[in-house]
């Protein structure tokens, strides 16, 4: 039975400007625990409480440890697209259900030429996805409305759906494709993109 974390409806959000933050702290510090402890004594993402803060910082840290230090130091001097698409794999690296989402649903319906991704073709994705797992079966109805809610929040962060959950090419740099193409190249599926399109930025 595939395990699934579905802690980042903690967060709710990509929460880019954090995120930008907590990776600025790290590349001084080059230690997570130091930040986690900033993020809380200094209140770095200005929470209203320190229970937030910690839950939080930590929900944050948790996704960031997924990028490599080449990706973090990229992401110190990439453009607004690029930092969002490398938060974008950090979440779908740290969550299953969502890099499922973003290869089986996001990806494909992109390179099938489907112009948009509702909120009924999410309803499908994840009808299917519970028929094999339990605890998706038995989550309640409220929090499932959470789960669904807080990905389409993410995806349009990520700049890859509209308002109207439109599907947004993934328009990444040549520096940020090279950078991934040195790691697992199946993680393109992650992003609404072409082949073609891959192929012509990391020539």
């Amino acid at each position: 039975m595939p395990q699934y974390f579905l802690s980042f409806t903690a967060a709710g959000s990509l929460m880019k400007s954090e995120c930008s933050l907590i990776v600025e702290r790290f590349i001084d510090l080059r230690c997570w625990e130091k930040v986690a402890d900033e993020i809380i004594e200094q209140n770095l993402l200005q929470s209203r409480t320190k229970n937030t803060a910690k839950r939080i910082g930590s929900e944050l840290i948790k996704r960031l440890k997924k990028l490599s230090e080449e990706e973090l130091g990229f992401y110190g001097v990439a453009n607004y697209n690029d930092q969002g698409y490398l938060l974008w794999l950090a979440i779908c690296r740290c969550y299953r259900f969502l890099g499922e989402l973003a290869a089986e649903l996001l990806h494909e319906r992109f390179v099938t030429l489907q112009i948009s991704l509702n909120h009924e073709d999410y309803n499908y994705f994840f009808t299917q996805k519970a028929a094999l797992n339990e605890k998706l079966a038995n989550l309640s109805e409220r929090t499932q409305s959470t789960l669904r809610q807080s990905a389409f929040k993410i995806m349009r962060d990520a700049e890859l759906l509209t308002r109207e959950n439109l599907i947004l090419p993934a328009m990444m740099s040549k520096e940020l494709a090279r950078l991934l193409a040195h790691g697992d190249v199946q993680e393109f599926l992650y992003f609404p993109i072409f082949n073609a399109d891959v192929a012509q930025l990391i020539q």
